[in-house]
């Protein structure tokens, strides 16, 4: 799924950050095994959490754009940031 994604990885800035939430999730599922049998429905409750968290990633992009390369620093040019730091008065 990561190479499927990766070509859209610049567009959607969060998306990195969502699959890895993905990835801890699964992991999760896979290290309480055991302990989920007992629970109804977990194939759709885990096919849920994925939809959610990739939903969640998508949406937080498109309300909060980055800037090119999905960096989110914006194209600031270098040098313009706290001009007080490191001097003295």
């Amino acid at each position: 799924m990561y190479f499927a994604l990766s070509a859209v990885l610049k567009k959607f800035r969060y998306l990195k950050f969502c699959l890895a939430v993905l990835l801890a999730v699964v992991g999760a599922k896979m290290l309480l095994k055991n302990y989920l049998e007992a629970v109804p429905g977990k194939t759709y409750l885990m096919l849920g959490a994925i939809v959610l968290i990739m939903g969640a990633g998508v949406l937080a992009s498109v309300v909060w754009p980055g800037g090119e390369g999905g960096s989110g620093t914006g194209n600031r040019e270098p040098g313009t940031g706290n001009q007080e730091r490191g001097t003295r008065k």
